[in-house]
């Protein structure tokens, strides 16, 4: 891409996250290359910071000043297109792409069903909502597992606000597909309980995609910006746990996931990861280390779009 004027049209309407991304497309240059280059120049940015930027899930602070004006030269960009670009985005509040469609995040990681989420009257996988009905505020994690590791429940507790008006259910879903070569596994034998603040309505399985989607139905009708508590609890097969993810459509609060285990079976490994939409390796990845009542706890400090959570690693059979 050739510099020239920062005042040309071509640049006028384009958020941050699209500019670059025409930049690097015209480039032909690898994010690990680009990464490399920045480096020789003394400037330190992370590829998966890099990835977030060109994706629109995060914009640069203040403190990356250098590696914007960096990347405008590297790129062949006129001087100062990226700056304007994110003063402009920060300008209008339109901030980051804060939410994908269902189909974007399933079709990452397993089968993305049409059916499921049109069986509860919520529009097709396609679709991202322009306003979702409910705020996460906070979200809790418990995944209990037995003595030989295999889960047994995992409760959840949420914390939500209402956006608009008239909002009276939450839809969940729980899936099986990181174990779906395992022959004892089978959505099928899945069951939901609500637990706090609302009772189960509809439920619906797909065998091929290992996914189940349920109704929570609140006990009250939530006003523009009520606080509600709900809890559910998922059963599952007796099945060596491969670990517990959230995807996450939308950016919202926090949440925490513990995971309690039996004292006579401890995985070889327990590591909290975060996955970002087209980025095949985690762009998070820390170690977790499991205290003295067997719970391994691991802190989300914001929920952004992708897929989190805790993964296990166990012992070989007969290791």
């Amino acid at each position: 891409m050739a510099a020239g004027d920062r005042s040309d049209p071509q640049w006028a309407h384009l958020s941050f996250d699209e500019t670059l991304r025409a930049a690097l497309d015209a480039s032909g240059l690898s994010l690990s290359r680009v990464r490399s280059r920045l480096r020789a120049q003394g400037l330190s940015v992370g590829e998966s910071t890099l990835s977030y930027w060109q994706r629109g899930l995060r914009l640069p602070n203040a403190g990356s000043a250098a590696v914007v004006a960096a990347l405008e030269t590297l790129l062949g960009m006129p001087a100062g297109v990226l700056d304007d670009a994110l003063a402009r985005q920060r300008r209008l509040g339109t901030g980051v792409r804060g939410q994908y469609s269902f189909r974007e995040l399933r079709g990452e990681w397993g089968i993305a069903p049409d059916e499921l989420l049109t069986t509860f009257g919520a529009g097709t996988p396609d679709v991202v909502t322009p306003q979702p009905s409910l705020r996460h505020l906070l979200t809790h994690d418990q995944l209990h597992l037995d003595a030989q590791g295999r889960q047994v429940s995992e409760t959840t507790r949420d914390v939500v606000a209402a956006v608009r008006a008239g909002v009276r259910r939450r839809i969940v879903s729980f899936d099986t597909y990181d174990t779906a070569d395992d022959p004892t596994s089978s959505i099928d034998d899945v069951r939901v309980q609500a637990l706090e603040g609302c009772r189960l309505g509809r439920v619906a399985r797909d065998q091929e995609a290992h996914l189940l989607m349920a109704e929570l139905l609140f006990d009250r009708v939530l006003a523009v910006d009520d606080v509600h508590v709900i809890a559910h609890e998922v059963t599952t097969p007796r099945i060596r746990c491969p670990g517990t993810w959230r995807i996450i459509r939308s950016e919202g609060g926090p949440f925490l996931q513990q995971v309690h285990f039996d004292p006579g079976c401890l995985p070889v490994r327990c590591v909290r990861e975060v996955h970002v939409p087209g980025v095949e390796a985690p762009v998070e990845s820390e170690e977790l280390v499991i205290d003295r009542t067997c719970v391994a706890s691991a802190w989300f400090p914001r929920r952004s779009p992708g897929r989190a959570g805790i993964r296990l690693e166990w012992a070989a059979p007969g290791g």
